[in-house]
């Protein structure tokens, strides 16, 4: 039998996440190239408040990429790409079926506050321990403040956040995938 080499599957696997993707060509390829540049000097950052905080460096640097494209000029308020605030939401966050939604919630509650989210949930019938970030995000979607437009609201933007950090999340765990 013929030995694929781990890389060969890397390499479709970054495709079709590309692929799959909604970010746009512009987002993707920024994101490529910015990927081969600029996050290679701030890796081991990230490696290092990822290891402090208990979190994935690639969520870190996720995270980081949609706030700042990596940009060093840039500064947090709570540092570190905001590391100690996700590491406490993640211990606060308990909705989601899934690793997956546990950390889509999470990063709802990053980007929308805890007690918003929290509300959101309560506001969806059934048991918030079972909601998903599907039920959330249909959610999110329909809610309109006074400070919305009839285009864009805070809740698509929380949606348009979570799901941009994760299309970011799963191409730099693609990019790590290796013989």
């Amino acid at each position: 039998p013929v030995v694929t080499p781990v890389s060969v599957y890397c390499s479709v696997i970054s495709e079709k996440l590309l692929a799959f993707s909604r970010l746009s060509n512009f987002e993707k390829q920024k994101f490529q190239e910015l990927s081969d540049t600029r996050l290679q000097k701030y890796k081991n950052d990230f490696i290092e408040a990822a290891e402090t905080f208990d979190l994935e460096w690639e969520l870190l640097a996720a995270v980081a990429f949609q706030e700042s494209q990596w940009n060093p000029k840039a500064r947090s308020a709570t540092q570190y790409g905001g590391a100690q605030y996700l590491s406490e939401l993640r211990q606060m966050v308990e909705y989601g079926t899934s690793s997956g939604d546990k950390t889509a919630f999470v990063l709802a509650a990053y980007n929308l506050g805890m007690t918003n989210v929290k509300n959101a949930v309560d506001q969806i019938n059934g048991n918030p321990s079972k909601v998903t970030w599907l039920e959330l995000e249909e959610h999110l979607i329909q809610l309109k403040s006074s400070m919305d437009t009839d285009r864009y609201s805070r809740g698509q933007q929380t949606v348009d956040f979570v799901e941009r950090v994760r299309d970011y999340y799963y191409l730099l765990l693609s990019q790590n995938c290796s013989d």
